[in-house]
C-alpha cells in the first residue's frame, strides 16, 4: 500500500531534521517526531490551520480511500504477498509486512534459497542479500533515507499539520485519462512528493526523487480494490526517470493478521 500519515500539538517534541553539514539529507523518522504513546495516537486527520480547498481534498481522501477515522484506527498492519516484473520480464515473489507507526519488511524472493531483504524496525533500516553471506547490514545511509521516508504506514497525506511539513495543492494532471488534483507534501528534511488523487480520491500517481541517485520515480497506480474499508491498488507501474523499470501486482492483503513488531528486528 502506498504509503499517507498528522497535526500540530504542543506536547510533540520535534528534532528538525534537515540537511546535514555534509550535504547529505537526513531520515524522517516516525522516532524523532514522537516521544510518547499520546503523541503517536493523536488524530492523523486533523486538517485545521489548511485552507478550505486543501481540507476538501484531504477529507475526501481519509473518507474514501481509508474509510474514515473510526475505520483507519482499526487497521493496525497489512501482510502483503505478491510479485515484481521488472522490464526485461523476470519476475520475482515478494511478501511486505507493514505495521503502525512505520514498521516496513519486504522479502524479495530470488528463486528458491536466496532472498533480498530490506527493513526498517522504527529505529534502523537494514538489509540482507543472503547470496552475498549470512549477515544482514545496516542499509546505506541514502538508500536508507528513502525506504524510511516510504515506510510510514498510510503514507504522508496524514497527520498533515506536522511542524516542518507542509502540503498543497499545487494543480492539476490527466493520469491515464483520469483528471486528478495534485497535492504536494513536502517533508521536514526536503522530500516531497507529488500525489495525484482522482475524482474518487483514489491516490492515481505519485512522484518524488530518490536520494540515491537524485532520479525522480514516478508510479501509476490501477486496479483498485476496497478491504477493510480500504482503498488498495493491486497493481502499480514504476518508472525511473519516465522509463518504467516494474510492475508490482498484489496477489493478496491480509490486515491485522500475523505480523508482530520482532519480525522487524535485525539478527544477530
Amino acid at each position: 500500500m502506498k504509503q499517507s500519515v498528522l497535526s500540530v500539538i504542543a506536547f510533540l517534541a520535534v528534532t528538525a531534521l534537515l540537511w546535514s553539514s555534509d550535504g547529505t539529507i537526513q531520515p524522517y523518522r516516525h522516532s524523532d517526531l514522537f516521544t510518547n504513546e499520546e503523541a503517536v495516537s493523536s488524530d492523523p486527520m486533523k486538517t485545521e490551520g489548511l485552507d478550505l480547498d486543501m481540507t476538501y481534498l484531504l477529507k475526501g481522501y481519509y473518507q474514501k480511500s481509508l474509510g474514515g477515522a473510526e475505520n483507519w484506527e482499526q487497521v493496525q498492519s497489512l501482510f502483503i504477498r505478491g510479485q515484481i516484473v521488472n522490464s526485461n520480464g523476470d519476475t520475482f515473489e515478494f511478501i511486505n509486512l507493514r505495521k503502525k507507526p512505520n514498521l516496513n519488511k519486504l522479502v524479495v524472493y530470488v528463486g528458491k534459497e536466496h532472498q533480498i531483504i530490506s527493513c526498517y524496525n522504527g529505529i534502523e533500516a537494514w538489509q540482507h542479500q543472503t547470496f552475498e553471506g549470512d549477515t544482514a547490514e545496516p542499509m546505506l545511509l541514502n538508500v536508507a533515507v528513502d525506504f524510511i521516508r516510504d515506510s510510514w504506514f498510510g503514507g504522508h497525506l496524514l497527520y498533515p499539520m506536522l511542524p516542518g511539513k507542509r502540503i498543497e495543492r499545487v494543480g492539476n494532471a490527466m493520469v491515464e485519462g483520469e483528471k486528478c488534483a495534485l497535492v504536494k507534501v513536502t517533508l521536514p528534511n526536503g522530500q516531497y512528493y507529488t500525489i495525484s488523487l482522482d475524482s474518487n480520491r483514489y491516490q492515481r500517481a505519485e512522484e518524488t526523487v530518490s536520494a540515491v541517485d537524485g532520479s525522480k520515480r514516478y508510479s501509476i497506480q490501477s486496479d483498485f480494490q476496497r478491504l477493510s474499508g480500504v482503498i488498495l491498488p493491486f497493481k502499480s507501474q514504476i518508472f525511473q526517470d519516465d522509463v518504467l523499470m516494474q510492475e508490482i501486482i498484489i496477489d493478496s492483503v491480509v490486515f491485522n493478521k500475523g505480523v508482530m513488531p520482532w519480525m522487524f528486528n535485525r539478527p544477530e
